[in-house]
């Protein structure tokens, strides 16, 4: 890989999601050896100084998976649709939780499934594009928000119906080569029905938070 550039003082998700399974896999120890490991993978350089701090202020106390339960993963989703990437609104519903800790499950939960769901599809039957875009999607959302316990087997078995094909090769360039929806698929897609996301009782049990 070449050399990774000068680095930036925003941290990204993926950035978060490297510097934890890389931090984990020395046991919180060896940050020179974490920062180098980190900057190769993520092509941004950080210091040993700027891993330390981040692993110690935003990640150390939230970076576990297993304190989200089926509920959280559900009420998270729910409210990401009704408020969007507003993180530091959305983090109240779950007391203990971290904007970062928040934003980091949403973004790994997706990208799980959609390398699940994609495993041994042709090009044309796979998810693909920007995620924000393709949430918009209500047969895709269906499947990049499934839970943990949806095995391998049964995403990649799964194929996406034509309505959802078309709406995904809708996708076009804009000027600044950034991939929109076409007006009337963004329509289409806004009129669709996502009552079905989850029960009643979830969604009035989020409104008290906000």
């Amino acid at each position: 890989m070449s050399d990774p550039i000068k680095y930036r003082k925003i941290w990204k998700a993926e950035e978060d999601l490297v510097l934890v399974e890389i931090t984990k896999k020395y046991q919180m120890k060896q940050w020179k050896i974490i920062s180098k490991e980190l900057s190769e993978a993520i092509g941004v350089e950080r210091t040993e100084k700027q891993c330390r701090e981040r692993w110690k202020n935003n990640l150390e106390t939230s970076s576990g998976q297993a304190q989200w339960s089926e509920k959280d993963r559900e009420l998270l989703f729910f409210a990401q649709l009704e408020h969007g990437n507003k993180w530091s609104k959305i983090s109240r519903i779950f007391p203990g939780k971290s904007k970062n800790s928040v934003k980091n499950f949403y973004y790994s939960t997706i990208r799980r499934n959609l390398r699940r769901f994609n495993k041994g599809k042709l090009p044309s039957e796979q998810i693909n594009g920007p995620i924000d875009i393709l949430m918009k999607v209500p047969e895709v959302r269906k499947i990049l928000t499934s839970s943990k316990n949806c095995s391998k087997d049964i995403l990649s078995s799964q194929k996406l119906s034509k309505i959802s094909l078309d709406l995904l090769k809708g996708l076009d360039p804009e000027i600044d080569n950034e991939p929109r929806l076409s007006d009337s698929l963004d329509s289409e897609i806004n009129n669709a029905d996502i009552s079905n996301y989850l029960s009643l009782d979830d969604m009035i049990s989020i409104y008290p938070y906000f």
